[in-house]
C-alpha cells in the first residue's frame, strides 16, 4: 500500500536498526512526524501527558535545574536552568526565570509526552510537546542521571509524569487521536 504509515513496531525497529540516527531524521526518512515517532514508544518508556500549561508549568520549577531545548531544521537552542517565574496567559505564556526566559503559545500545543530513555549509561527523562501537525514545539525540561544515582528512581520528573498523564495510554497513530487534554 503506497503512502502507508509504518506501524509502531516498524518505527521502533527502524530505531534499533539505526541507533545513532537522530529521531528527527529517522522520522523524516520514515515519512512521519516527530510526534508520530515519539508516540510509537507509548507504553515503552513514553506516556502521553496533558498540554495544559496551567497544570504543568507552575510546578516544573520543582524539578530543579534541567535542560530546556528547542530546535528546528536550522537551529538548536539549549539552556540549563530552573523553569521558574511562570506567567500564564490565554494567548501567550511566559517563563521569566533568571536563565530560562521563553515565550510559549499554548493554543498551538496539541500533543504532550513524558519520555524516559535509558541508554544503560544515562537515563534521560523529558517532556516533549508538539503542534497539531506533529512538529516539535519544545523538548524540555530534560533531566539526566547516571546509573546508580538516587535521582534515577525517585525523580520529580518521573513523579510528575503520572500526575499529568493523559488517557488513554494505548498506542494509536496520532492521526486518529484528538489532542491531549487533562482528564481526572
Amino acid at each position: 500500500m503506497a503512502g502507508a504509515k509504518p506501524t509502531a513496531a516498524a518505527i521502533r525497529q527502524a530505531k534499533l536498526d539505526n541507533p545513532k540516527k537522530r529521531e528527527r531524521d529517522l522520522a523524516a526518512e520514515l515519512g512521519i512526524s516527530e510526534a508520530e515517532y515519539v508516540d510509537a514508544w507509548t507504553g515503552q518508556g513514553t506516556f502521553r501527558i496533558t498540554t495544559d500549561f496551567d497544570r504543568i508549568f507552575p510546578r516544573i520549577g520543582e524539578l530543579g535545574p534541567v535542560t530546556a531545548l528547542t530546535r528546528n531544521e536550522n537551529a538548536v537552542h539549549e539552556k540549563i536552568g530552573v523553569y521558574d517565574n511562570f506567567r500564564a496567559g490565554k494567548h501567550a505564556a511566559m517563563m521569566l526565570g533568571a536563565v530560562i526566559d521563553m515565550r510559549m503559545f499554548p493554543r498551538h500545543w496539541a500533543y504532550g509526552f513524558a519520555v524516559e530513555n535509558d541508554t544503560g549509561e544515562t537515563v534521560k527523562r523529558s517532556f516533549q510537546f508538539f503542534d497539531a501537525h506533529g512538529t516539535r514545539s519544545i523538548c524540555g525540561p530534560t533531566a539526566m542521571w547516571r546509573p546508580g544515582e538516587s535521582s534515577r528512581s525517585n525523580s520529580p520528573l518521573k513523579a510528575s509524569r503520572s500526575r499529568w498523564r493523559s488517557r488513554p495510554q494505548r498506542s494509536r497513530p496520532l492521526r486518529t487521536i484528538t489532542p491531549c487534554r487533562w482528564t481526572n
